[in-house]
């Protein structure tokens, strides 16, 4: 068959052609027993006996048999039919370390159904950290328990440790998450042949974004959703786990399974594939294999870019950690740690110490791109206020008005606030991830490989320049932000005295003015003084011409009688004139 369909070519290169056949209903019932062997092994784990009656077993070999489907169906009806239910029941209390369970099929009822036996010995074991993820039961103890970040603690009594008080006395109200920072984001715990995938997605905070993508994941693996109101949660399956870690603007993912010894790749469903809705754009992606250091191994440095290849020492030389920093085909960065003698506590440290430089590496250099955008407009601005300056220094007559350059000044200047405030963030931000790169850098203690780059020397000849970049834009926009001060502030000195010297000018015509008014009402009260006199003097004659005894001594009375009435009404009219000034001295003060 394979000759109608294939070239001789092909053919020619296959060794040997293996035929498979569907399993029977006895191979069937044979790897049923093999997984809930399984089974026992992890309830075991927990302090508790399970057996299982050949009905059971009969019944999961012959209920819905299909050998086109092969054992994965059995796979699933064990999950959702044993263990999902027995972990329940350990949640609720109905059954307690100890507990001797025997699993039975009941004919009559049809189902499955447990009975309890008498209690053996009880050994204390609590494992805690994940407790919104526990359904299945291999969350507990499962063939993996490197994968699974927990904290195995406990106190003489066999009871969790009481957060409400402190050796009998009240506690503070935020103690308690004070004391178990520290604790919220263990190391994995790891151990060679194993693979994992860390993609850290922008999402902005919207932590929306994230919940669909984890609801998504829980329905496609079956597991149960996981408590998404902290900041680090995640699932765990029978061939993996998957931990999401929440940050201000980004989230990471981060998935580890075995490596298959025959083929190297990942065992298990990748759950990046089949459907997976990302909660944003991806900012980083890592591909770290940690294999154990040997002959074999050693070949897989020819894998990376040797222009580019960094190589070096690390854990008293324990261990060595390879990368180029390149992206391949997926577009991952590719790094490789081989060990020797290294406990899984130190070896997932590690990991998680590559995997955060990696993604605070791309995340440091995410202003950049920013800052060469930046440079442009900032050249225009610069070239704008050289401009403006150089006309603030010419002669007043051949420039412009002193109020349209301070409003195209003022212009310029809230455009650069704006400008500034957009990239605070993003400069900020980057500043602090480099720190930490440097940081987790320092921590690696590295021993260089002759003819090798060490991690520090590369991302240190790489980066730096890079952040001195945007360090140097940063500071070009507050020298620029300076400059436009104090060219502001100089022209509006300009403005000022523009604006006092109108007013000076402004006083010195109301003053003349106020002269001119004085000199016409001296001028209108001496008039006055001429006309009143005149008409009292001429009132007089006719009343002393009236008089008969006198009217031949009027000439020589009136000669007499006029400077006289000058004199009086002078006298009154300046009189006058005096209180009205008193008057408004004092309304004035």
């Amino acid at each position: 068959m394979l000759r109608r369909y294939l070239r001789p070519e092909f053919i020619n290169r296959i060794d040997e052609i293996i035929v498979f056949h569907a399993l029977d209903r006895k191979q069937i019932r044979d790897i049923v027993g093999l997984q809930l062997e399984r089974v026992k092994r992890i309830a075991h784990g927990q302090g508790l006996t399970v057996e299982f009656d050949n009905s059971l077993i009969d019944h999961l070999a012959d209920v819905g048999y299909r050998p086109e489907f092969g054992a994965r169906e059995r796979r699933r009806q064990i999950r959702s039919l044993i263990e999902t239910r027995l972990a329940s029941a350990v949640l609720r209390g109905d059954i307690e370390e100890g507990d001797s369970l025997r699993f039975v099929y009941d004919d009559d009822r049809s189902e499955i159904r447990w009975e309890k036996e008498a209690k053996v010995p009880r050994v204390y074991l609590r494992v805690v950290g994940y407790s919104a993820i526990i359904t299945p039961l291999s969350i507990f103890l499962t063939r993996q328990p490197e994968v699974i970040m927990t904290e195995s603690t406990h106190n003489p009594n066999g009871q969790p440790a009481s957060t409400d008080t402190v050796y009998g006395m009240p506690a503070y109200a935020d103690r308690a998450a004070a004391v178990n920072e520290v604790h919220a984001r263990p190391h994995l715990m790891i151990q060679a042949p194993r693979e994992m995938l860390q993609f850290a997605f922008m999402t902005g905070g919207n932590l929306t974004k994230d919940k669909l993508a984890m609801n998504e994941l829980s329905d496609r693996l079956r597991v149960a959703e996981p408590d998404q109101s902290t900041a680090f949660h995640g699932l765990t399956w029978e061939d993996g786990g998957l931990h999401c870690e929440k940050h201000s603007e980004y989230s990471t993912y981060l998935w580890c399974a075995e490596l298959d010894p025959e083929t190297g790749e990942p065992c298990g469903e990748n759950p990046f594939k089949h459907g997976f809705i990302p909660p944003g754009p991806v900012v980083s992606g890592v591909r770290l294999t940690f294999l154990p250091w040997n002959s074999d191994t050693e070949k897989e440095v020819d894998r990376f870019d040797t222009s580019s290849l960094c190589y070096s020492l690390v854990e008293s030389g324990n261990a060595a950690i390879l990368t180029d920093f390149r992206q391949d085909d997926d577009g991952l960065t590719h790094i490789l740690i081989l060990a020797r003698d290294l406990k899984p506590a130190r070896a997932g440290a590690l990991a998680q110490r590559l995997l955060e430089i990696e993604t605070y590496r791309t995340l440091a250099l995410l202003s950049l791109p920013l800052t060469r955008s930046m440079t442009k407009e900032l050249r225009s601005m610069e070239s704008q206020l050289a401009m403006m300056t150089d006309e603030m220094s010419t002669n007043s007559e051949s420039r412009r008005d002193n109020h349209l350059l301070l409003s195209e000044l003022t212009s310029l200047a809230a455009k650069l606030e704006a400008c500034v405030a957009a990239n605070l963030y993003r400069f900020g931000a980057s500043r602090a991830y480099y720190e930490i790169v440097e940081e987790r850098l320092a921590a690696l203690l590295e021993e260089g490989v002759s003819g090798y780059f060490t991690w520090w020397d590369f991302l240190q000849r790489r980066i730096a320049p890079a952040m001195r970049t945007c360090l140097s834009v940063k500071e070009r926009q507050a020298k620029l932000s300076d400059e436009l001060t104090r060219n502001i502030s100089l022209l509006r000195s300009w403005v000022d005295v523009e604006l006092e010297r109108q007013n000076r000018d402004l006083l010195a015509s109301m003053n003349n003015r106020v002269k001119l008014q004085l000199r016409l009402q001296q001028t209108v009260e001496g008039l006055s003084v001429a006309a009143i006199s005149y008409y009292v003097v001429s009132l007089s004659g006719y009343f002393l011409k009236g008089i008969p005894f006198i009217y031949d001594v009027v000439t020589p009375v009136m000669s007499v009688l006029v400077p006289v009435v000058m004199l009086s009404i002078w006298w009154r009219v300046r009189r006058i004139r005096h209180a009205h000034e008193d008057s408004s001295a004092l309304e004035k003060s």
